[in-house]
């Protein structure tokens, strides 16, 4: 499946599987600059401290990426289209910060689906290239089906505990298919 995954969904999903850079199995990669902003946020050391303790297990994608021919060509694409379009569903231009252009040239150069909460990147992202946006708790489900990741009382609580973070509200049908796969209702928000 290969996603790609922003800074958001990481914070909800690493604690759940912390090996999700590191083990094939998972298909997950991220940026440098995920990376770096998990690393430098005060925010996120004062909100998620176990950021410290997993910051390690966040392997990421190079410069050396930014650097092919078909990555800057599309980079100069995407920029082109913000200036141009307007989202569909707003009609507001889009603002997306450098790091979420990255994201976007990245998972078009490489052909990959990516995992973000940040509605305007997923946007964007869907309306001009029809990459697919799949949801920390789908991505969730789709590890839960495939066994590559099992959930039980201490996971749990961990999606539990995003509700009380106050991290971003999850899909209906991705709620109906958590319980559907684990027998737990959803806790989360």
């Amino acid at each position: 499946m290969f996603v790609l995954c922003d800074t958001s969904s990481i914070i909800m999903l690493l604690r759940l599987a912390p090996d999700m850079f590191i083990r094939p199995e998972y298909d997950c990669i991220t940026l440098q600059e995920m990376h770096i902003e998990l690393k430098r946020t005060p925010q996120f050391k004062l909100k998620y401290p176990w950021i410290k303790e997993l910051i390690n297990n966040v392997t990421a994608q190079g410069m050396q990426a930014y650097q092919e021919e078909e990555f800057i060509e599309k980079e100069k694409l995407v920029n082109a289209l913000l200036e141009l379009k307007t989202n569909e569903k707003t009609g507001r231009f889009f603002n997306l910060s450098r790091p979420d252009k990255l994201v976007v040239t990245y998972a078009v150069t490489h052909k990959c689906k990516i995992t973000t909460c940040d509605r305007p990147l997923a946007d964007f992202a869907m309306q001009e290239f029809e990459i697919e946006n799949i949801t920390a708790l789908g991505l969730l489900n789709h590890w839960i089906e495939n066994k590559i990741l099992i959930i039980d009382e201490s996971k749990r609580l961990i999606i539990e505990q995003w509700d009380a973070q106050n991290e971003p509200v999850q899909p209906d049908e991705e709620k109906l298919r958590f319980k559907e796969l684990t027998g737990f209702d959803y806790p989360g928000p």
